[in-house]
């Protein structure tokens, strides 16, 4: 269950990034599934709303459906899976969890479009190589002076140099 709270909230979150960042914008996402909907719903009850409460009401709702759908798609596998309560619904060999068909074809239509158009843009992919890059320097800087370190953890090396306890987490 909670992999599916994380789907809501990755993807709504996600969402709002890219537009905030105006990776896309709000013209662009009114052909997605699900959202396109919600979208036109909001601008046609409140046509005066500025950029970022449309945003808002449209996340908003976006997420009010995403769990309604699981709900709704979590009492209908109870309810025909036959079982009685709580103990008979762990012993099941499959997860009454899920989102409905419908849901996890427009989530994987909106999933696409993140990938697409935020994880792969290339303002994105400059910003991971750069943050790979401080981190880097940062875990070398450490590393060959660690009195740099703060207190608890300088005391921790012994005060020995940190490269001799840690290999680097990401590549140089």
């Amino acid at each position: 269950m909670a992999a599916f709270a994380d789907d809501v909230a990755y993807n709504n979150h996600n969402f709002d990034d890219g537009l905030r960042a105006g990776l896309f914008d709000l013209d662009e996402v009114a052909g997605l599934p699900v959202i396109g909907d919600l979208l036109a719903e909001v601008r046609q009850k409140y046509p005066n709303l500025d950029r970022q409460r449309t945003i808002y009401e449209t996340i908003r709702r976006m997420v009010g459906v995403m769990v309604y759908d699981l709900t709704n798609q979590i009492r209908r596998r109870i309810n025909a899976s036959g079982t009685e309560g709580a103990d008979d619904i762990r012993g099941l060999s499959w997860s009454v969890a899920e989102f409905s068909p419908g849901m996890t074809g427009d989530l994987n239509v909106l999933r696409h479009f993140l990938m697409r158009r935020m994880y792969c843009h290339y303002k994105v992919n400059r910003m991971t190589i750069k943050a790979k890059r401080i981190v880097a320097e940062l875990f070398d800087a450490f590393a060959e002076e660690p009195s740099i370190l703060p207190t608890e953890w300088y005391e921790a090396t012994g005060g020995r140099g940190a490269k001799r306890h840690f290999a680097p987490i990401l590549p140089a």
